[in-house]
């Protein structure tokens, strides 16, 4: 993410700058770019569901609402695996 990965913004103002920059209707709009769908998850179950429709895929990105870029996993940013 650029300029964005400086750790002062939280996860969902990044989001908003990347679809302002690369979303559908973006200033940046490129095909080799691609935003990833964001879903938030409000019942412990929600993450299993997600799991779920993921099988074929390594697992299931989980973040704090609200928390900051950081370069490694941390308790509010982690990967759940099924």
């Amino acid at each position: 993410m650029f300029p964005l990965n400086d750790g002062n913004i939280p996860f969902e103002e990044r989001m908003e700058i990347l679809r302002a920059l690369f979303g559908s209707s973006g200033t940046h709009t490129c095909a080799e770019v691609q935003i990833a769908k964001q879903i938030k998850i409000k019942q412990k179950e929600h993450i299993f569901k997600m799991l779920k429709s993921a099988e074929s895929n390594e697992g299931v990105m989980v973040r704090e609402p609200g928390s900051f870029y950081e370069r490694r996993g941390t308790k509010e940013q982690y990967t759940v695996e099924g």
